[in-house]
C-alpha cells in the first residue's frame, strides 16, 4: 500500500506537475522503475539523478546520508519522480518495501523538518515523491 507521502499519480498528473515546477528554485530527479530490478541498480539510478559526490560508496548508508543532505543542489523544493512505479523492484519486493520504507520514514520526514533538529543551519523544504504509472 502506498503512504500519502508517496503520491501515486497518472501520467496527465505528471505532466500537470512538470509542467508548473520552476525549474529555478526546485530540482527535479527522475527514474524509471522498468530499468531497477535490484537495490544497487536503484542506489546507482539515484546516485547518478541526484548527483550524489563521487565518493566510491554506493551502499544503502551513503545513500541516506546523502539524500538527507542534497546542499550541492541549491533548490528549495525537491521532487523525485519514479516512472514506472509497479515495476520498480518488481522482482525483489523486500528491496521495493526497504526503498519506500526510507522514503517515506527516513527522507521524507528529514526534509518536513528533522533537518531543523539535527543539521547546524538546517533548513525543511519540500521533497515530494511521485509514483507515476
Amino acid at each position: 500500500m502506498v503512504s500519502t507521502k508517496l503520491k501515486k499519480i497518472n501520467t496527465s498528473q505528471y505532466r500537470a506537475i512538470v509542467d508548473s515546477i520552476d525549474r529555478d528554485s526546485v530540482f527535479v530527479a527522475e527514474i524509471d522503475g522498468k530499468s531497477i530490478q535490484s537495490l544497487s541498480e536503484y542506489l546507482e539510478a539515484v546516485w547518478q539523478v541526484f548527483r550524489f559526490p563521487n565518493t566510491g560508496y554506493v551502499n544503502y548508508y551513503a545513500y541516506l546520508d546523502w539524500i538527507r543532505d542534497l546542499d550541492w543542489l541549491n533548490s528549495e523544493k525537491y521532487v523525485f519522480i519514479v516512472h514506472n512505479s509497479a515495476d520498480l523492484l518488481r522482482e525483489t519486493l523486500r528491496d521495493r518495501q526497504i526503498v519506500m520504507d526510507s522514503l517515506e520514514e527516513e527522507v521524507i520526514p528529514w526534509w518536513e523538518g528533522e533537518v531543523e533538529q539535527y543539521s547546524v543551519a538546517g533548513k525543511a523544504k519540500p521533497f515530494h515523491v511521485y509514483l507515476v504509472d
